[in-house]
């Protein structure tokens, strides 16, 4: 997190070396108020102004508190990626001042753990932080903690033989006894308060997946045409595709998030909206004529190459107060691979797109027709019934471009709602059936061979 804020964001950068300054004051006058070191209680006032605004100045004024924590599987990897090595270096001289001043190492470690945990949980808890608590901050912040002691600790050792006294530092059984007790104390506070309040998430998504310099060249660049330029980056991560090279950048900003196709760079679909507009039953709905209106300006900006496809205008959203255009393109009855819809909200905004620009493929010749497609489906599958079917193109276990037949079949009288793309919907585009009776099965168009799919698999064809 620490890497993706400082990247460009001046504002922090001023806090930091200003909060830097006073805390170094007062901390030295403090020191000589108390006839100790100056320096180093400026040193420790310095490190502890910059783990405090690193990780507590509020990126996204606007944003709600997102009342998550990512537990994340494999935290040993994050750890030697920037962000990781940026979390620990925040804490080793914050760890090594505090035992130079207090010259009892085990507090002073486990009070920088304790602190780290609380910056989690408050990142997660406060409005307008634009953060969300991790696993692995906690983890690298640890292990800077326990390097600083360590290096404050050998400090004290050589300060003592360079002065030929003894060990002025204290690591006694009482000392720790008391200091575990007072650390399970106030992590015991903190686990409580975020266990009522933030919700866990386990994830496979570590630091591993940071974006290289190109590509977080190429989100910022995407973040500034769709969301302005005075958006903030928060996030940008990389996840790798099946071919090698390849893969899709996730851009999260504090007013929204977008997906880039990689090594193309194209926008494949953005919420633009970080939370829903209010909406009611008296919610005045937005008609058809103006959400085509809005959202084919929208697409005439940044997917022109859409407006060729034929529009559709369907309800959605809570009360169906939004509306959703898309656009779909048919070649000899085929529906084309290319997607594009955007959901346009009560409020005349645009809240969410997907985008998806595939040439129109060369297909093999159809030999299998809606009937007869239906026929092998309710022969192979006894007591059901066909309730929806699509013709479109999408491609082999070879990668080549096929036509086939996508039904959503299940026993008689089962109910389901509208039907988009072969598969049974809601209303706006999702991946998955309304009902859990409802299936989904494809049909070769060319030979009728027939093989499970999952309503998902369009989104990767």
């Amino acid at each position: 997190m620490i890497y993706a804020i400082l990247n460009g964001n001046q504002g922090l950068i001023t806090t930091l070396i200003s909060s830097s300054l006073i805390a170094a004051l007062l901390f030295f006058f403090l020191g000589r108020r108390l006839r100790k070191p100056g320096m180093s209680y400026a040193l420790a006032g310095i490190s502890l102004a910059v783990e405090m605004t690193a990780t507590l100045y509020p990126i996204s004024p606007n944003a709600p508190a997102s009342a998550t924590c990512f537990i994340e599987r494999n935290i040993i990897t994050g750890t030697f990626t920037t962000q990781g090595l940026l979390n620990v270096l925040l804490f080793v001289p914050l760890a090594a001042s505090a035992t130079w001043l207090t010259r009892r190492p085990v507090p002073a470690a486990l009070a920088c753990v304790a602190l780290s945990a609380a910056t989690e949980v408050a990142q997660a808890l406060t409005p307008g932080m634009g953060r969300s608590c991790d696993s692995t901050d906690l983890w690298t912040n640890s292990v800077g903690t326990l390097i600083g002691t360590l290096a404050g600790t050998a400090a004290l050792r050589w300060n003592a033989s360079r002065r030929r006294s003894a060990a002025t530092f204290l690591i006694s059984e009482r000392q720790i006894r008391r200091s575990l007790i007072g650390f399970s104390a106030g992590m015991t506070a903190i686990g409580l308060t975020a266990a009522f309040t933030v919700t866990f998430v386990m994830t496979e998504v570590a630091w591993a997946n940071a974006a290289s310099p190109e590509q977080q060249k190429a989100a910022k660049a995407a973040v500034s045409e769709f969301l302005g330029k005075q958006v903030h980056l928060t996030q940008v991560q990389f996840f790798p595709g099946q071919v090698k090279g390849s893969g899709s950048i996730s851009a999260n900003t504090d007013h929204g998030v977008l997906d880039l196709s990689w090594p193309s760079l194209e926008v494949s679909s953005g919420l633009l909206q970080p939370t829903s507009p209010l909406v009611g039953p008296d919610t005045p709905r937005l008609s058809d004529s103006d959400a085509t209106e809005i959202a084919s300006a929208f697409a005439r900006d940044h997917f022109p190459w859409a407006l060729a496809g034929h529009t559709t205008v369907s309800a959605a959203g809570p009360h169906d107060a939004s509306r959703l255009v898309s656009w779909r393109s048919r070649k000899n009855g085929v529906l084309m691979p290319m997607r594009m819809d955007v959901l346009v909200g009560p409020d005349r905004k645009v809240i969410s797109f997907t985008a998806r620009h595939v040439p129109d493929p060369t297909l093999p010749s159809v030999h299998i027709d809606h009937r007869q497609a239906q026929a092998l489906v309710e022969h192979k599958y006894p007591g059901n019934v066909v309730i929806s079917a699509e013709l479109l193109a999408r491609t082999d276990d070879n990668n080549r471009w096929r036509p086939y037949w996508m039904l959503s079949f299940g026993p008689p009288g089962a109910t389901s709602g509208s039907s988009q793309d072969g598969v049974v919907q809601d209303g706006i585009p999702a991946a998955a059936t309304t009902a859990p009776t409802i299936s989904v099965i494809t049909v070769d168009a060319v030979t009728g061979a027939i093989r499970p799919a999952s309503p998902d698999a369009l989104d990767h064809d």
